[in-house]
């Protein structure tokens, strides 16, 4: 019998049915055959697709990275986490440009916290950090 065939009469996720073996190709073939008899198979091995992409995503704190990896599982159980660790980043982004820009009270790099981060109230503060700062060099 043609491999064809025999895939459309036992789909299998080891076989033709599954054509790289990707964690899209591996969900294509589960919504295929959702009761199928390898479904346990084919569940583990997206599961362990889906850690592998989490431990390349989570090494070191590359923002775009852990973007990509919540964007590609968004039904993981390592959303939570990866979310968690995007978070992190962010806040700890955030509070080093406020250092710098409140420290420096350089008016160009006020300015440009205010507009990134305009609705925060680190942001009302260097709105009064900036006007003190305009003061100051238009005083010299």
């Amino acid at each position: 019998m043609p491999i064809a065939i025999a895939t459309r009469i036992a789909p299998d996720a080891s076989t033709a049915s599954v054509k790289d073996g990707s964690w899209e190709d591996l969900s294509g073939f589960l919504k295929t055959y959702p009761n199928g008899q390898y479904k346990a198979g084919a569940q583990m091995k997206m599961a362990k697709l889906e850690a592998a992409a989490f431990n390349t995503a989570t090494q070191g704190d590359d923002l775009e990275k852990l973007k990509a990896f919540v964007k590609k599982y968004p039904s993981s159980s390592l959303k939570g986490t990866a979310e968690k660790q995007i978070a992190a980043i962010v806040n700890k982004t955030f509070e080093a440009e406020w250092f710098e820009a409140s420290e420096s009270q350089n008016p160009k790099l006020l300015a440009a916290f205010i507009k990134k981060h305009g609705k925060s109230a680190k942001a009302e503060g260097a709105k009064q950090n900036y006007e003190q700062a305009v003061a100051f060099w238009r005083s010299l």
